[in-house]
């Protein structure tokens, strides 16, 4: 997905970090602060109002607090489409400095390891005048597998050699997320004591490992937000048994599914109420960048509140279940993928405090279920459909 759209992750340091920063920030901030002295007054990237947009090149040499260096400088220092795609950028104050803090997270050690990726003669020839000039050590083979690692640290020697005088500096933050359990392989899953060590080794390649504008921080890794479920009756509930000849009614919540009868399948529903417009434009847009928006809603005007309830709908659907098929589109697990579900928590602007989501479900009628499904689409119709 370009960064134009939605640049939403799914796993890894890239939603970790995502995370902390939208919805974890002071204990990011806090974290940062302490083994720094470094107070964030603000988080440039990624945050969500943004869609999560990353920095580079361009966009990155744009900050104003860089606005002193001068397009000849970058282009003697580096190639001007080939610098490095920061994670995330804060700035902060220490002491009476400003402070630009570079960072760059992982949630595995392996993926500090990588190449240049750099093609053309002239390209290459400022990249390794660069690395030359600022590493402590040469840049040959040795080193050469953390090419990474290395263009970030003489970013931020380069940076500094242009702004210290201006009472301005700059921080290489390594972030660092232990025991990340959103990664399916288990190889990936790291120790804290493993990460230090890993990280501690590849900086003493380059005799860095004691540079004080380098900080290493390490955080424990969150798993994934569930969105806020309400189970309300009388809302979401009502509208479904309104439009369906219902033989009973189920309420569910995140408990073991039962099977219904021969006679009997469910209609169900997903609903979410918001606080205000743009929030709503949030979620819309990013299903249109996921290509998971109803065919039939064309324009934000298209989706429509349920009448008397506040409630926009998601997605109305129909299971042999008799809770329909809540864990299924709850989750973002690759395994639903084949059934198709609308995996509510891949929708980072759903996973919001101020944002319900509601889910309803009754029994009803086996030989008509998909009727009554049609019926639901047609007088409401919902925003989503399945992956």
């Amino acid at each position: 997905m370009s960064n134009t759209e939605w640049n939403i992750a799914e796993k890894g340091s890239q939603f970790q970090l995502q995370h902390y920063v939208n919805y974890k920030r002071v204990e990011l901030n806090s974290a940062i602060l302490a083994e720094s002295d470094i107070q964030i007054i603000e988080w440039v990237s990624p945050i969500k109002q943004d869609k999560y947009v990353e920095l580079k090149d361009s966009s990155f040499r744009k900050l104003d607090i860089l606005s002193s260096i001068n397009n000849d400088d970058w282009k003697r220092f580096w190639p001007m489409n080939g610098g490095p795609h920061w994670d995330g950028i804060a700035i902060g104050v220490k002491g009476d400095k400003k402070v630009l803090c570079l960072i760059e997270a992982k949630s595995y050690p392996e993926e500090m390891i990588s190449t240049c990726k750099a093609v053309g003669a002239k390209s290459k020839k400022t990249i390794s005048t660069s690395l030359n000039k600022y590493l402590s050590v040469p840049f040959d083979e040795k080193v050469e597998q953390y090419y990474q690692l290395a263009n970030r640290i003489v970013f931020t020697k380069f940076i500094n050699e242009k702004v210290m005088s201006l009472n301005i500096e700059a921080y290489l933050l390594f972030i660092n997320f232990y025991m990340d359990h959103t990664h399916t392989k288990q190889d990936k899953i790291c120790e804290k004591s493993k990460f230090i060590s890993a990280t501690e080794s590849a900086l003493m390649l380059f005799n860095e490992s004691r540079n004080n504008n380098i900080i290493k921080i390490y955080i424990e890794a969150v798993n994934k937000p569930e969105t806020k479920i309400n189970v309300i009756e009388s809302t979401l509930l009502r509208v479904i048994e309104n439009l369906t000849t219902t033989q009973g009614t189920v309420i569910y919540t995140n408990d073991k599914q039962l099977i219904a009868t021969d006679k009997f399948g469910s209609v169900y529903g997903f609903g979410v109420k918001v606080k205000n417009r743009d929030q709503l434009k949030q979620i819309y847009d990013e299903a249109k960048a996921k290509s998971t928006l109803n065919d039939k809603v064309l324009s934000l005007s298209d989706w429509k509140p349920i009448p008397d309830t506040e409630i926009y709908p998601l997605y109305w659907g129909i299971s042999d279940a008799s809770a329909g098929r809540f864990n299924a589109h709850m989750s973002d697990e690759e395994k639903y993928k084949e059934t198709g579900a609308i995996k509510l928590n891949s929708y980072a602007s759903l996973i919001n405090e101020q944002i319900e989501v509601y889910f309803g479900t009754v029994l009803c009628d086996y030989t008509e279920i998909k009727s009554f499904e049609n019926k639901l689409q047609e007088t409401y119709c919902n925003l989503l459909k399945t992956f």
